[in-house]
């Protein structure tokens, strides 16, 4: 598919000591990846409970994407910081708006 250029770092649950929700996924196994980039300014995008308990325990910002495997009442719950209900909408929050 050739999309690997696309992807500054690929990681799986066999490749790290803490995985999802533990906060130590980011902080250990992602973070220092990215190291100049301020924590506010990263988002985490995902469609599961767990998924959205990972980005609150790591203190970072959250789109629930509505179309995808999760529980919808227990996601909507949580409280993401943004939702969405197609990727297209997506472009809106990562310019800065679409803030719910």
């Amino acid at each position: 598919m050739r999309i690997w250029a696309f992807f500054d770092l690929v990681i799986s649950a066999e490749d790290v000591e803490h995985n999802k929700p533990k906060p130590e996924l980011y902080l250990r196994h992602i973070a220092p990846y990215f190291a100049k980039i301020p924590q506010s300014d990263t988002i985490v995008i995902e469609d599961a409970e767990i998924d959205i308990r990972f980005a609150k325990a790591a203190g970072l910002n959250c789109c629930w994407v509505r179309y995808g495997y999760g529980d919808a009442a227990k996601c909507h719950a949580l409280r993401s910081e943004y939702e969405i209900a197609k990727i297209s909408e997506l472009r809106d929050i990562l310019r800065g708006g679409g803030r719910d």
